[in-house]
């Protein structure tokens, strides 16, 4: 399990990055910690990793953002799931994002799991915790089911 600390957005983003080079089609991030913790920083950082040079943002009045990724060989698309806003996973159902959910050749990512943790059940997860420090500073913990 490992644990990084970071010291700006640049530094958040740069380990998104890098995980991106690991990634396989169908995995599953979700994304724990407070606001402004570094949350889409690091998914900008894995869009990045990926290819993809449309701009990542987080999408949370739409839910839901499907990204293609150019150029993989096994990873067609990226999905950013921003659930803050949702008040049920029945509201992600509506929109197709089951669809989805562990689809071979998409890597997808939630921000705050917790309301959806439903439709995350008997799926294996790859689970990153950020923590706010100072001002700049964020523990990121990398952990698989």
């Amino acid at each position: 399990m490992p644990t990084y600390i970071t010291h700006s957005t640049h530094e958040t983003r740069a380990i998104g990055k890098d995980l991106a080079k690991i990634l396989q089609g169908g995995d599953i991030l979700i994304l724990k910690g407070p606001l402004g913790a570094g949350k889409t920083a690091f998914t900008k950082g894995i869009a990045e990793g990926l290819g993809i040079t449309k701009e990542v943002t987080s999408p949370t009045f739409t839910i839901m953002s499907v990204y293609e990724v150019p150029g993989h060989d096994t990873i067609k698309e990226f999905v950013h799931v921003d659930t803050y806003r949702v008040e049920s996973y029945e509201e992600l159902l509506e929109i197709g994002f089951d669809e989805y959910l562990g689809k071979q050749d998409t890597i997808t990512i939630i921000e705050w799991p917790e309301k959806v943790e439903k439709l995350l059940e008997n799926r294996k997860l790859v689970v990153i915790t950020f923590a706010a420090g100072t001002t700049t500073e964020r523990t990121i913990t990398i952990e698989k089911d």
